[in-house]
């Protein structure tokens, strides 16, 4: 909900020059992007609390999205994430685990830092694994006796 928060009050400008900045410093692409994967994070978190079917393979998705990031030194670096998060991260330099809560949206290239690393969010991982399992579950309806 952050996320969306900050990219509409930027891009409405309600932050001064948010938008412009906005749009030099991470590009077009990250901007609709962001935008996009934060209103789909929302609308499959509201299909969640109604109890919808597709919210439970729309919420799998977006976990699995945000469980593996990773970046290369002159390559590709994706960065999405979308609240709390137990990161494990590897890279060629260092290993670290990190808890916190993120709000980012970043795909582009990596023009400094480690040669390579890759990040592991264990939360995000963890959900996927459970809304997976929850899918192959079926539940009789109420009042009935069938497994």
């Amino acid at each position: 909900m952050l996320g969306l928060l900050l990219f509409a009050a930027a891009a409405e400008n309600l932050l001064p020059g948010g938008r412009q900045r906005l749009i030099d410093t991470i590009g077009a692409f990250n901007f609709a992007g962001g935008f996009i994967f934060f209103a789909f994070a929302i609308v499959a978190c509201k299909g969640l609390l109604a109890g919808t079917r597709w919210a439970l393979t729309a919420s799998m998705i977006i976990q699995l999205i945000q469980a593996v990031s990773f970046a290369v030194l002159g390559g590709l670096h994706v960065n999405i994430a979308a609240g709390p998060a137990i990161d494990l991260t590897v890279g060629r330099d260092a290993v670290a685990a990190n808890l916190g809560i993120h709000s980012s949206f970043f795909v582009g290239t990596r023009l400094q830092g480690a040669a390579w690393e890759v990040t592991v969010n264990l939360l995000a991982l963890a959900w996927a694994i459970a809304l997976a399992r929850a899918q192959a579950v079926r539940v009789a309806p109420a009042g009935s006796n069938a497994l």
